[in-house]
């Protein structure tokens, strides 16, 4: 279902498209029976109906439910109809006839006229792929000289050809699917079932499957060619001194068919930078209905190249949040937290152009959270670091890159801001300085630390670094080798004092570069679990209270 959070209040924007289309402004907050409650009591549900866009008009329909609002297809358009067959039949390039016949059973709610019009208004070859993947069609003489289960096969309504079904359960949907074909008329029926009998299943669908590739096209939806090109290399820099050129003109505003709902905006937060910029422009200075519309066709394109099924509202939503953060994000990084800069490269930029710039924003914390995990010798050993820091690593090497629970103070999710990418950036830095000190000067190898120590405790980093930490201060060189009992007593009495550790024997301020700093950071860290694990143990301790901040044996 929808996520629903804040929309009227955060967004309104998107409050001014749902009053021009004669909406309730909480309309995409409603439950999907009160939304088909608002569209029907509406003057004229046709009008509004036939004005949203295709794609727009096949998420509402199945946002609501697709049985519950079947009623509502008797006022689509011929494209709105195709579309709908177009992305709820197909699971990437596969037809799936099942699918269809539930949206053939949805039209017939409107009667046998109806479908029968949309059946003629589709593609012939889709009309075959339907019959001919559940079925194969033979004369009456072809059939005397084959052996049939009776369950599988009936006659054509005019007796002129054999069908046998490939399965018993098929039977219903095909001769259903018959009946309407005939209904169009006998000769239509006869070229679709001789088209069918002289091609095959692999052809139909491919032949298909480009039809319906071009007419999704026209609204952002990728084709095999371009389908991860969102995510390539983008010259950043280039787009920046173009956009914040005062030379540059203003990109030309293009007509759109069909209007927007905005129900791109669905999930996401109304504090984004983008919804700050656009909600501040006044009357003429931008277009925000064509803004809406070419950002539902980017939606569509990265909802593309991420999930086979358009037909679920669930992924649409999830996509689309991901795609206005990015490019929220895109606009925060070429101007900054300037409103009016914004306004100015919105008229400049299109969200294409956004998006891309925020993916580049991005991409430096997926490529060093990556390095961090090629460091370690794979995922496997992310548990090096305790469960806090892999579940930020897990999030920053995730493709798309996500926020991680570190910086967001709760579970992975989209970036916001550029401050949350920058946050993100800094702790994956830090995080490889350490797999670097680790690795390079205490000689603790990630990939070979299974049985490298004879410690009770499994290794982490951190009671690693501790371990070198104490062994300093007992005056034994760096070293990872685990204390002993009598050592963790000596170390208590030598570096503790009111069960503290000594401002002395912390580490203090070094070197300023970005290495060694996030090495100090992290070791202070460390050095705050010794501390709440040793600090209070008494004279006569278990070794096992120690817990698992430094290594022992």
């Amino acid at each position: 279902m929808m996520n629903r959070s804040g929309y009227a209040k955060d967004l309104p924007v998107v409050v001014e498209r749902s009053g021009a289309l004669s909406l309730p402004p909480d309309f995409m907050r409603l439950s999907g029976t009160a939304r088909l409650n608002a569209i029907l009591n509406m003057p004229e549900p046709a009008r509004f109906l036939r004005r949203l866009r295709e794609d727009e008009f096949v998420y509402l329909l199945n946002g609501i439910g697709l049985e519950d609002a079947g009623c509502l297809m008797q006022y689509s358009t011929d494209r709105q109809r195709r579309a709908l067959v177009d992305m709820d039949a197909w699971s990437g390039g596969e037809f799936l006839p099942d699918r269809f016949d539930r949206l053939v059973d949805v039209a017939r709610e409107s009667g046998l006229e109806f479908t029968v019009k949309l059946i003629r208004d589709l593609d012939p070859e889709l009309v075959v792929l339907s019959l001919f993947k559940r079925a194969s069609f033979y004369t009456l003489e072809e059939a005397e000289d084959i052996e049939f289960m009776d369950d599988t096969t009936f006659l054509t309504p005019d007796n002129v050809f054999f069908v046998a079904c490939r399965e018993p359960d098929d039977v219903p949907a095909v001769r259903a699917e018959l009946d309407l074909v005939y209904a169009v008329g006998v000769e239509f029926a006869h070229r679709l079932i001789q088209s069918g009998r002289w091609d095959t299943i692999p052809s139909l669908e491919h032949q298909s499957s480009k039809y319906r590739t071009s007419r999704l096209s026209e609204a952002g939806f990728p084709d095999d060619d371009n389908e991860f090109e969102l995510y390539e290399p983008f010259d950043f820099e280039g787009f920046k001194a173009r956009v914040l050129s005062s030379e540059s003109p203003a990109r030309p505003v293009g007509v759109t068919r069909g209007e927007t709902l905005a129900l791109a905006v669905v999930g996401t937060s109304g504090s984004l930078f983008f919804w700050r910029v656009l909600g501040a422009a006044g009357p003429g200075r931008l277009n925000a209905a064509f803004i809406l519309s070419q950002t539902l066709n980017l939606v569509n394109r990265a909802l593309g190249s991420s999930v086979a099924d358009l037909s679920d509202p669930g992924a649409w939503e999830s996509v689309s949040e991901h795609t206005l953060t990015v490019v929220s994000i895109g606009l925060e990084a070429v101007c900054g937290d300037d409103v009016e800069a914004g306004l100015d490269v919105l008229s400049k930029a299109v969200p294409l152009e956004l998006f891309r710039a925020g993916i580049e924003f991005m991409r430096p914390v997926n490529i060093i959270a990556r390095q961090v995990v090629a460091d370690l010798g794979g995922l496997a050993n992310l548990s090096l670091f305790g469960p806090a820091a892999s579940a930020d690593i897990d999030a920053a090497a995730a493709f798309p890159t996500l926020c991680p629970p570190t910086v967001s103070g709760g579970p992975s999710r989209n970036f916001q801001s550029c401050a949350e990418v920058l946050a993100a950036m800094r702790l994956m830095k830090k995080y490889r300085a350490v797999v670097q000190f680790a690795s390079g000067v205490l000689g603790f190898i990630p990939s070979r630390q299974s049985g490298s120590t004879d410690s009770i405790v499994q290794p982490t980093f951190e009671n690693i670094v501790a371990t070198a930490w104490a062994r300093q201060v007992l005056g034994g060189g760096l070293s990872i080798v685990p204390l002993s009992v009598a050592e963790v007593a000596l170390l208590r009495r030598a570096a503790f004092e009111n069960g503290r550790i000594r401002a002395s024997l912390r580490v203090g301020k070094g070197d300023d570069d970005e290495y060694s700093a996030a090495v100090r950071e992290f070791l202070n860290g460390a050095l705050d679990h010794v501390e709440e694990c040793l600090g209070g143990l008494s004279d006569d301790f278990d070794i096992r209270m120690a817990g698992d901040s430094i290594l022992v044996r």
